[in-house]
């Protein structure tokens, strides 16, 4: 078990609760035998900051498949949707988890770097997203949201 000692996310999400501040960074502490989280399940490194066109693997335990009780990957290519859906800050891609994978990773370079470039932040219902079940969309991993909150907590 692996209590956490700080949490934090962009005044922007308290503030404005958009798309591209959809982040939070949890730190755990040791745990009784005193060693990390990453000591028993590896880490994933985090980029930011690179194009809206990549291929990424996003991970999660959605509910519409396996009943939110198995780890699911889907890999496609992400875009960015149009301006006024988030432009450059938001995400978008190709997948069909639903409730449930919101917060996983967006992997780029997986098994070959395993970097985060954004998290699965759901769908939203309009054009911006596509069909549900099909598509979901996620911050994109800036110098304004995982850096800020990434430095204010020390990760």
């Amino acid at each position: 078990m692996f209590n956490w000692s700080q949490a934090t996310i962009p005044t922007r999400w308290i503030n404005v609760g958009d798309r591209k501040s959809d982040v939070c960074v949890i730190k755990l502490r040791n745990n009784a035998q005193n060693r990390p989280v990453t000591f028993y399940t590896g880490w994933l490194g985090r980029s930011w900051n690179w194009g809206t066109v990549q291929v990424h693997h996003a991970v999660g335990y959605p509910g519409n498949i396996g009943g939110g009780n198995k780890q699911e990957l889907c890999v496609s290519e992400s875009f960015n949707p149009s301006s006024g859906c988030g432009g450059a800050s938001v995400l978008n891609t190709g997948c069909s988890m639903t409730f449930g994978a919101s917060g996983g990773p967006w992997i780029r370079h997986y098994r070959g770097g395993n970097w985060v470039n954004s998290v699965v932040s759901g769908y939203d219902g309009t054009s911006c997203t596509g069909s549900f079940g099909q598509t979901f969309n996620g911050p994109r991993f800036t110098t304004d949201n995982i850096v800020n909150v990434c430095n204010a907590i020390g990760c």
